[in-house]
């Protein structure tokens, strides 16, 4: 049976594997938080689960990724 309780984005795991993709693609806090839009400490504090991640951040950070990760791949 389904849970009532739909999972929180705010988990630390979520937040730690945005840190570790953040540190694999070699990229400081500041400079996503700002490719993102938000404040490096809110970055933070989403990174150690501290703060809840919205879905419209959640799928920025993503995209943010991914884009750093091609471009890392380009310049290869």
């Amino acid at each position: 049976m389904p849970s009532a309780v739909s999972p929180s984005l705010s988990s630390t795991p979520l937040g730690a594997t945005i840190r570790a993709r953040r540190e694999e693609a070699g990229v400081e806090q500041a400079d996503l938080a700002s490719r993102v839009g938000i404040s490096p400490g809110h970055l933070s504090r989403c990174e150690r689960g501290e703060r809840v991640i919205s879905r419209e951040t959640y799928e920025a950070l993503i995209e943010a990724l991914a884009e750093l990760a091609a471009e890392q791949r380009g310049a290869a």
